[in-house]
């Protein structure tokens, strides 16, 4: 089960990182010369899964960053469609998340910056 039920959000902290970790790894073992485009799409819509502020921690940014790496295993090495997946849906919602994050920092003195740091692990 997804850590990002929302049943399971106060659980982020504990779960969502090695969830990631080993959702990369078992990514990471798939056969190089074929994509497979209903298993990135899944896995695109965890790394872009919203969650509430409250649920966001320090290591949120890399777990996001560990499943879009794993979409990357998962389209086995094309390019292309990588890149017209990550321009087409990942980098304008990163975008916005970022743009959200530096209006609400501007009032704030110590800002943990969970959307721009996912968007530089991309």
């Amino acid at each position: 089960r997804s850590p990002y039920a929302s049943s399971s959000h106060p659980l982020l902290e504990f779960t969502e990182l090695a969830y990631a970790s080993a959702l990369e790894m078992a990514c990471r073992q798939l056969p190089a010369d074929a994509a497979h485009a209903l298993a990135a799409e899944r896995v695109l819509q965890l790394a872009l899964a919203e969650v509430p502020p409250s649920s966001l921690h320090t290591h949120s940014s890399k777990a996001r960053a560990l499943l879009l790496r794993s979409m990357r295993h998962v389209m086995g090495g094309d390019a292309i469609l990588l890149c017209k997946g990550l321009q087409g849906q990942v980098l304008p919602l990163l975008y916005q998340a970022t743009a959200a994050e530096a209006a609400q920092a501007q009032s704030k003195t110590d800002s943990p910056w969970h959307a721009a740091r996912t968007l530089l692990a991309t």
